[in-house]
């Protein structure tokens, strides 16, 4: 198993969203427990992202030099899931229930979840070097693209993009360097 990276919140929420084959309920108490489960896997996936950056930079000559965008990184990671929380978990206590159904329908219907269980799957069949680092950093990039992309579709909070875009920098500042 490459980068130490072990969850199970991939398949969580894969697997409570194929229990809605034909879309999942309107319920408030399912749209929490479905919110968490998502706020859990993006977590998820943020954190795989960062390791397999680590992991790259540490092979790199010139990695140590760019050390500083992993804060930068995990700084609006944590910003991002913040508004998340705020937009899912708060959107249902101020009974914004459609806009958070839409949001986590979007996520099934996207297959989203399916993605990340297919990115796990790989990732521990990796060894984190080489060429599975640089086919491991592509594929979580994608899918990590694939998430940010429908939270810009759906989330309307001020500078939500500015964040997604802060990501996409680094993200894109570690693989010039790997």
């Amino acid at each position: 198993m490459a980068y130490d990276f072990q969850t199970d919140a991939f398949q969580r929420l894969a697997g409570t969203l194929r229990d809605y084959p034909d879309g999942i309920p309107e319920d408030p108490e399912r749209l929490r427990e479905l919110s968490e489960l998502y706020i859990a896997a993006a977590a998820a996936l943020f954190l795989l992202m960062r390791l397999i950056m680590e992991t790259r930079l540490g092979a790199s000559p010139r990695g140590e030099r760019y050390g500083g965008f992993v804060h930068i990184y995990r700084d609006r990671v944590d910003a991002l899931i913040a508004a998340l929380r705020h937009f899912l978990l708060g959107g249902l206590e101020e009974g914004e229930i459609r806009s958070v159904f839409d949001f986590l329908e979007g996520v099934r219907r996207g297959a989203i979840a399916e993605e990340m269980v297919a990115l796990q799957a790989a990732v521990d069949a990796s060894s984190g070097e080489g060429e599975d680092a640089e086919a491991d950093e592509a594929a979580g990039t994608t899918v990590t693209n694939s998430l940010k992309e429908q939270i810009e579709r759906r989330v309307r909070l001020p500078w939500i993009k500015d964040i997604l875009h802060a990501i996409n920098e680094v993200l894109a500042v570690a693989r010039g360097v790997a």
